[in-house]
């Protein structure tokens, strides 16, 4: 049997931000890390959105962003800016 110190279970966004962010801590260095999914999906059916204030280190990976929140139903309906967050879509691959 083999000894781990960490396993991940999925390969999504959060656990592959989760595996990124321990390899680039230190503290980990000498540690063991699994990182299992049971799927093997090779589509792209696969996002990650999320809010962020400025600029972020993965800006260049981005399919698309929006600065501003639409608030709708069939009584009410508004816009508002959202400054200085936007809302961040990644995509699991690239569309063309």
């Amino acid at each position: 049997m083999t000894k781990t110190d960490y396993i991940i279970t999925g390969v999504g966004a959060a656990g592959l931000i989760l595996a990124y962010r321990m390899a680039c801590d230190a503290y980990f260095d000498n540690k063991s890390i699994i990182i299992i999914d049971k799927n093997k999906n090779l589509t792209n059916n696969r996002t990650w959105c999320f809010w962020e204030n400025g600029e972020g280190e993965w800006d260049e990976l981005l399919h698309k962003t929006w600065p501003k929140i639409y608030f709708g139903s069939n009584d009410y309906s508004k816009v508002t800016d959202a400054t200085p967050y936007h809302y961040k879509m990644i995509r699991s691959a690239k569309v063309l």
